[in-house]
């Protein structure tokens, strides 16, 4: 990049998916990754066609719970989200301003939630709280922070919410 654009400079942004496509449509932003559900990637379609904005599917992704190795929920191979009581719950920000429905199931059911800036801290507060953190299964697997052998990913089955993501490329269409 440096090369071919000498003068040009890059700037990373984390924002919610609906803000990064909205970022984009107002020329504030030229290329975002983003996550969303059906319901939502179909919404942002229908907005994306109106602002001429391109978006290509990278892969379909899921939501896990994270726990340490030695946590008693580690044994379970899938866990509903009404079984998780009286716990401390560390999440992104992006994911708790968009799916605020899956973390009124967890404050609903006596459980804590911290909101932490990065997955290297969700993961470190999982090893050093014994917290719980909910990731996709790509931010899980590509950060590499931690020892990923010291904890557990639970696919994560939350009854009435879509649990398959898609992560997107979205850009202006030229």
């Amino acid at each position: 990049f440096r090369r071919r654009e000498p003068l040009g400079h890059i700037i990373f942004h984390e924002n919610t998916s609906n803000a990064i496509g909205h970022l984009i449509a107002q020329n504030c932003a030229n290329i975002g990754l983003a996550y969303f559900d059906k319901k939502d990637l179909k919404d942002f379609i229908a907005f994306s066609h109106k602002q001429r904005l391109n978006i290509s599917y990278l892969f379909h992704d899921q939501l896990f719970l994270v726990v340490r190795k030695e946590s008693p929920l580690s044994a379970l191979e899938r866990i509903s989200v009404t079984e998780i009581q009286n716990r401390c719950f560390a999440v992104l920000p992006q994911f708790s301003l968009e799916t605020p429905e899956l973390y009124a199931q967890f404050l609903g059911t006596n459980n804590r939630l911290t909101v932490l800036p990065s997955v290297p801290h969700i993961k470190q507060a999982i090893l050093d709280w014994d917290a719980c953190g909910v990731l996709s299964s790509f931010a899980f697997k590509q950060d590499k922070s931690v020892n990923n052998e010291d904890l557990r990913a639970i696919p994560l089955i939350a009854p009435e919410t879509e649990q398959c993501l898609s992560l997107c490329l979205i850009h202006l269409r030229i």
